[in-house]
């Protein structure tokens, strides 16, 4: 990368700052992780099902959280749509 810092930057730290609280997942390669466990694109993955259990988030938050962090390419959302499709 650049090494230079802006919006989009900082929005998409804060999208898997997000998903990592809400996963327990690391961050490193966090949307390839998910997308191969599930067998999914991200944006097709039950929220609900990626929340870590042992963590006891309400189905609510992660249903909210999730389309937030990454939504489909015609809906705003903090992290960039995935390069692969399945």
């Amino acid at each position: 990368g650049s090494g230079e810092y802006s919006a989009r930057t900082d929005n998409y730290a804060l999208g898997v700052t997000l998903m990592v609280c809400l996963t327990g997942r690391s961050a490193e390669g966090l949307f390839d992780a998910c997308e191969d466990e599930f067998d999914l694109d991200f944006v097709d993955i039950d929220p609900a099902q990626l929340a870590d259990k042992t963590l006891s988030w309400p189905q609510a938050v992660s249903r909210a959280l999730v389309p937030l962090v990454k939504s489909k390419p015609s809906e705003p959302s903090l992290c960039h749509e995935s390069k692969r499709k399945r």
